[in-house]
């Protein structure tokens, strides 16, 4: 369980530095699951086929003569984490080890959360721009938002991506009036709509659907 859950917080990490406001829902992804499954099979056969009352060097390592249950399932689950994460050479530059084959399955596990999450974001916001034109204070309304989260921001280097995006957003705002059919208003929109989901998530758009 450690182990498994260990795999959903590296991944959860490393992708939100990319896409900060990915739903949790997307976690559940096929080779994500896969994934943890593998390193949680691996730490539950090292927990069952272990004694902490060994003698032997592997039962020693893998219990630490722990005879606790939940205790040494903790210890195993970390333990295994940290040896399927090790890195015996490198070759070419490439780490090669148990660290080697875990990258190559973390990364594709990454991709699918976010292929699905890409193409769950851009049907959300093809529901919601339509109605971002009835709304002439929109873009006010979630830059306002997207300001207040950024100023918010504990990571320095988000905080000033994020008022970087926005300052350039704002001086690409079409001069004319709003109209749906323009061109550069449609990509004016939509380009707001996308950033306000993922600065702030979705609940700020919701009452566009």
């Amino acid at each position: 369980m450690v182990a498994a859950a260990a795999i959903y917080v590296d991944c959860y990490q490393r992708l939100s530095k990319l896409y900060i406001n990915v739903p949790s829902q997307f976690f559940s992804s096929g080779p994500l699951f896969l994934l943890a499954l593998a390193c949680g099979l691996v730490a539950a056969v090292a927990f069952y086929s272990t004694d902490p009352k060994g003698t032997g060097y592997i039962d020693k390592l893998l219990s630490l003569s722990i005879e606790n249950d939940y205790v040494r399932a903790f210890y195993v689950g970390a333990l295994i984490l940290v040896l399927v994460r090790s890195k015996l050479f490198q070759l070419q530059g490439a780490d090669i080890g148990g660290e080697f084959f875990y990258n190559l399955a973390s990364q594709k596990a990454i991709d699918s959360i976010v292929l699905r999450w890409v193409e769950w974001r851009d049907e959300f916001i093809a529901r919601v721009l339509p109605k971002t034109y009835l709304d002439p204070n929109f873009d006010t309304s979630m830059l306002g938002f997207m300001k207040e989260i950024a100023a918010a921001a504990a990571d320095p280097k988000y905080r000033s991506d994020t008022e970087s995006q926005i300052q350039k957003v704002t001086q690409s705002k079409p001069t004319n009036a709003l109209a749906a059919a323009d061109p550069n208003w449609q990509r004016y929109n939509r380009t707001i709509t996308r950033m306000t989901l993922e600065v702030c998530g979705s609940r700020p758009l919701k009452k566009y659907l």
